[in-house]
């Protein structure tokens, strides 16, 4: 385990991604290697079966990537992910 020491004018943006494939989880580490923010991504999906953790988490992140068919979850202002949405992959959001 790490820690993050950060000062001023750095910021760490925070991502909670819930049902996103192995395949979208090594996309999403491709394209924040090639960014110039630094981010914090979690990850979750219904088999982790820890909701006490899912909800400490996502009310302490800058962001929440939703899969489109992962609807269970009732999280704040979830952005959207899948074939439906604007955001085809969670990957897409750290490339803008």
């Amino acid at each position: 385990m790490h820690s993050n020491f950060i000062t001023p004018p750095d910021y760490v943006k925070s991502v909670l991604v819930i049902g996103a494939t192995e395949d979208e989880i090594t996309e999403c580490y491709e394209a924040v290697k090639s960014t110039n923010q630094p981010h914090n991504v979690y990850f979750y999906n219904a088999a982790m079966n820890d909701v006490n953790w899912l909800n400490q988490v996502m009310f302490r992140v800058d962001a929440i990537l939703l899969q489109e068919t992962q609807l269970q979850f009732t999280v704040p202002s979830p952005i959207g992910f899948g074939p439906n949405c604007e955001l085809k992959s969670p990957a897409k959001y750290f490339a803008k």
